[in-house]
């Protein structure tokens, strides 16, 4: 039988395994433009390895299946974290087994909110499978042509 894993990977573990991460966080940010208008996936290894953020690793098998990125922020004296990637295989059976460990474990570390900066889209499967609240709805208006590098 399969098995199901979850570790919240160290920043050594992250470059051990950045070969598999990079794909899942790309993915996830290429699947919605709001987060990928905020960073790329390299900026992710960079929080990783000086441990400005959190990487839970969903493993099937033994390979890495599932990725969620946590970045920790405090506005007006309360700690809070926003998702900066969510992706991979596996994604309803990930939060079926972890998204309440995960909330569990930010309660214990004192984070009083989790944000998603996402599009319609993203945000419906934020608030009707994972439990979000529609808070504020961010509008840009973009003032310069995006180069195509």
């Amino acid at each position: 039988m399969a098995l199901y894993e979850l570790e919240m990977l160290t920043s050594e573990r992250v470059q051990e395994l950045w070969g598999d991460i990079r794909p899942l966080v790309k993915e996830s940010f290429e699947s919605n433009e709001v987060g990928a208008m905020f960073s790329n996936p390299d900026d992710v290894l960079a929080l990783a390895v000086t441990d400005m953020c959190a990487i839970f690793g969903g493993f099937y098998d033994k390979q890495l299946a599932t990725v969620l990125v946590l970045q920790f922020n405090e506005q007006s004296g309360r700690k809070g974290a926003d998702i900066l990637a969510m992706g991979g295989s596996r994604l309803t059976e990930f939060k079926r087994n972890y998204w309440e460990l995960i909330l569990d474990w930010l309660r214990a570390n004192d984070i009083q909110y989790l944000d998603a900066y996402a599009n319609e889209r993203i945000a419906r499967i934020y608030k009707h499978k994972y439990g979000f609240t529609k808070s504020c709805v961010r509008v840009r208006m973009p003032l310069q042509e995006q180069q195509n590098g």
